[in-house]
């Protein structure tokens, strides 16, 4: 796992969980420069209701940066794929970004990028990317899935569009579909 987290508080409390649940938080960069993101859910008779999100959101300082490069390049090697999940909160830079996908395919690590926002060439370089109906419009500027579908796979081979309640389809060198289950039938 690999975020950066504010020297704070929340910032321990969250190592200390993620560690409880056996995630391995040695490559997290933690800075002085940011604040942990904090979401507070609000609830009405058990129904949720509101959410507050506490966040002061800053791009990592080269220092920060050259940390966390060193860190994943001294640990690359030990993984087959690395999945780039971009909540738009600044920590994915595009320079990081481009950098992180240059050096998975340096060392044949597959690469799965989940994007936000509307700039498809921060992930030019990954093997799959794995937009929303809303994030796929976004980043082909389309008002059409397949426009969007044929915009994407221009730069990136493979694109699993993710429809809620309809499933997911992957569309490579064909076109593959999973409907989406139904947890409680």
């Amino acid at each position: 796992f690999v975020s950066q987290i504010g020297n704070d508080i929340e910032g321990i409390r969250l190592q200390a969980i993620l560690d409880k649940a056996g995630v391995d938080t040695s490559m997290m960069a933690i800075s002085s420069r940011v604040e942990t993101i904090q979401k507070l859910r609000i609830y009405s008779n058990e129904s949720y209701t509101l959410r507050v999100d506490n966040e002061i959101l800053k791009v990592p300082s080269a220092q920060e940066e050259r940390l966390i490069l060193s860190n994943i390049g001294k640990r690359l090697g030990e993984f087959n794929v690395v999945v780039f999940s971009d909540y738009n909160k600044l920590f994915l830079s595009y320079r990081l970004c481009h950098i992180l996908l240059a050096m998975c395919a340096a060392n044949n690590v597959f690469t799965i990028c989940d994007p936000k926002g509307n700039n498809i060439n921060k992930y030019i370089g990954a093997n799959l990317i794995t937009p929303n109906r809303k994030e796929l419009l976004d980043l082909s500027s389309s008002d059409s899935l397949e426009a969007g579908i044929a915009f994407c796979k221009t730069y990136i081979p493979n694109v699993l569009l993710t429809k809620s309640e309809e499933g997911l389809v992957l569309y490579d060198e064909t076109e593959t579909s999973w409907p989406a289950l139904n947890p409680n039938p």
